[in-house]
C-alpha cells in the first residue's frame, strides 16, 4: 500500500482537478486506484519540472524515480503518457495503422500494399 501525505494529496488534487479534501475522501474509501494515482503525481511532478527547462529529462527521471521509489523506466512511461497519442488510418481501408507503418508504406497498410503490389505484377 502506497502511503499518501499532504504534499501527495495535493498534487494529485491539482492533477485531477478534485478538492484536496474530495481526494482525500476518495483515498480513505479506497476508491482510488493506488498506482495510477502515483503515476498521476509522477506525470504532474514532471510536467512541473520540466516547464522550468533547466533540469534535464534524464535528471529529472533520476530524481523522481527516487523520490516515488520506483524505477527510472516506470518514471519514463508516466512521462512518455504526456505526449497525445495520434491515432492514423490507411488511406486505402481506413484501417488504424502505427506512426512506423505509415511512414514505411506511404499511408497505406499492410494488406493494402501486397493488394497494389500483386495488381502492379499482374500488369507487367
Amino acid at each position: 500500500m502506497i502511503v499518501f501525505g499532504n504534499k501527495e494529496k495535493n498534487k494529485l488534487a491539482a492533477a485531477t482537478g478534485l478538492a484536496p479534501i474530495q481526494v482525500d475522501k476518495l483515498l480513505a474509501m479506497g476508491v482510488i486506484d493506488e498506482k495510477g494515482a502515483l503515476m498521476a503525481i509522477i506525470k504532474h511532478d514532471a510536467a512541473m519540472l520540466r516547464r522550468k527547462r533547466i533540469y534535464k529529462v534524464a535528471d529529472i527521471h533520476k530524481v523522481l524515480a527516487e523520490r516515488y521509489g520506483v524505477s527510472v523506466y516506470i518514471v519514463k512511461k508516466c512521462m512518455a503518457g504526456e505526449r497525445k497519442e495520434l491515432r492514423y488510418h490507411c488511406i486505402s481501408c481506413g484501417k488504424e495503422i502505427t506512426w512506423k507503418t505509415k511512414k514505411k508504406n506511404l499511408g497505406k497498410c499492410e494488406s493494402c500494399v501486397v493488394d497494389d503490389l500483386r495488381e502492379e505484377a499482374i500488369s507487367l
